[in-house]
């Protein structure tokens, strides 16, 4: 009977032990869960701030894009317009033409000069139209006499240059809006 005893002992001693490694074992696996659930956890939030990241990143090209392609449109209609108005000057009187000529220097941004003769019953538009023919668009830059300082792009496009006593000779001066 001590035999039997013991062996009872032996056992219950054994179970003790071994449910006391399956607890040990069980608390173990419960870290190593919550570790991996927190690293997914943390992979997830990862993942969503590199989707963010991208998104806006995407976003910000696609606006550059845009933005350059209409910079490049505004270009080409800049230029298709200053094409058209050279087209549609009227020739520069020669130094033989018979009617009277003012000749207008014309100072742009930088110290750039133009120098061009007008005949005095052209309208200040053509004086406009070649001042856009040269690349300074009238939108962009305002065309002023010296004294008294008068904007000519704010006054009407039929008046002649006689009329605004702009002959025989006159410098004016380019000024961005």
């Amino acid at each position: 009977m001590t035999s039997l005893i013991n062996a009872v002992d032996v056992f219950v001693e054994q179970q003790k032990t071994e449910i006391l490694e399956e607890d040990e074992r069980d608390e173990r696996e419960q870290v190593k869960w919550e570790q991996d659930r927190a690293y997914q956890e943390s992979l997830a939030v990862d993942r969503a701030k590199e989707d963010t990241k991208r998104r806006e990143e995407e976003t910000r090209l696609f606006k550059e894009m845009e933005e350059e392609r209409q910079r490049h449109q505004e270009a080409q209609e800049k230029e298709a317009i200053r094409l058209s108005l050279a087209d549609q000057l009227p020739s520069e009187p020669g130094s033989n033409c018979t009617d009277p000529v003012s000749v207008l220097r014309i100072r742009g941004p930088g110290g750039k000069m133009l120098t061009r003769r007008f005949r005095i019953k052209d309208c200040i538009q053509v004086v406009l139209n070649y001042v856009s023919s040269q690349g300074f668009h009238i939108d962009e830059y305002k065309v002023l006499t010296t004294y008294p300082r008068k904007d000519l792009t704010a006054i009407q496009s039929d008046v002649t240059l006689e009329e605004l006593k702009l002959y025989p000779q006159e410098t004016l001066i380019l000024e961005q809006r």
